[in-house]
């Protein structure tokens, strides 16, 4: 089923057997490549939750109302059917064509939400389990990585992880995350700028072994964005933030601090 929620934006409803879904969607790990840019998304699987909803699953009467999302690339496609007394506006019923790939070959689907719950029916002693999914259809990464924080913005989703992917989104986001985004950018600059004076130095879910909680690094930008040094070079409606001035000021602070204490750099 297909349901157009706005101009342009189109959902996909359908269900299927839990046990198949990883021959069409993966999982979009977060990770940094070799020239520091970030990749995916998702979480490490949380082992605890996932056995407890196995349990569940394997009880006599199990059932998953809420759906689970997940985000197609362009070799999906959906063709409407024919008969007129099948589309009712905004939703058109039809068949969303998903292709088979080989062993190894990228799937044609990334899971944005449920990852947990479909790793349970993944590991679950029964023979078949029907999930409902929701799916949308994208190449952006952007787009799929903006759905997942919207998704769980409201759940307890590791904070480290949402502030090292908000850099990577346009769209508007919840108010206190959208007062972060730019703070998350520098955060993103100073730790991975080879020329700066704390290069791999903050630590966060892609660089785990930095001694400086990158909390504490993003609670300093916002307040210097919020009525500091870095207040003036934040932009405004009409004119972008000046993140190199803003980096060259963050920049001369920690060389001089790194100047002054030599022996606690690097230790923190």
């Amino acid at each position: 089923m297909q349901v157009q929620q706005s101009r342009g934006q189109f959902i996909y409803s359908f269900a299927i057997d839990g046990k198949l879904i990883p021959e069409i969607a993966s999982v979009s790990r977060i990770k940094r490549t070799d020239d520091i840019a970030l990749t995916g998304y998702q979480r490490p699987e949380v082992y605890s939750h996932i056995e407890e909803i196995r349990s569940y699953l394997e009880s006599p009467q199990p059932m998953i109302p809420n759906g689970v999302v997940i985000a197609f690339d362009e070799r999906v496609a959906f063709k409407p059917a024919k008969a007129r007394t099948l589309k009712s506006d905004p939703v058109r019923v039809g068949t969303l064509r998903i292709p088979r790939v080989k062993d190894g070959d990228p799937r044609p689907g990334f899971i944005v939400d449920g990852q947990q719950r479909l790793a349970a029916v993944r590991e679950a002693h029964i023979k078949s389990f029907p999930i409902i999914v929701n799916a949308f259809i994208t190449d952006d990464l952007k787009k799929q990585t903006e759905q997942f924080i919207l998704v769980n913005a409201t759940k307890p989703l590791p904070k480290g992880l949402l502030y090292e992917l908000l850099p990577h989104t346009n769209a508007r986001l919840p108010t206190q995350l959208h007062r972060r985004r730019l703070a998350a950018e520098l955060l993103e600059q100073i730790n991975h700028d080879s020329e700066s004076p704390l290069f791999h130095m903050i630590r966060t879910p892609t660089s785990p072994t930095g001694v400086i909680r990158d909390n504490s690094i993003l609670k300093m930008l916002t307040n210097s964005l919020s009525d500091g040094a870095l207040f003036k070079y934040r932009g405004t409606k009409d004119a972008p933030a000046d993140v190199q001035k803003m980096l060259g000021i963050i920049y001369e602070f920690w060389r001089a601090v790194h100047h002054t204490f030599p022996h606690a750099s690097g230790n923190v």
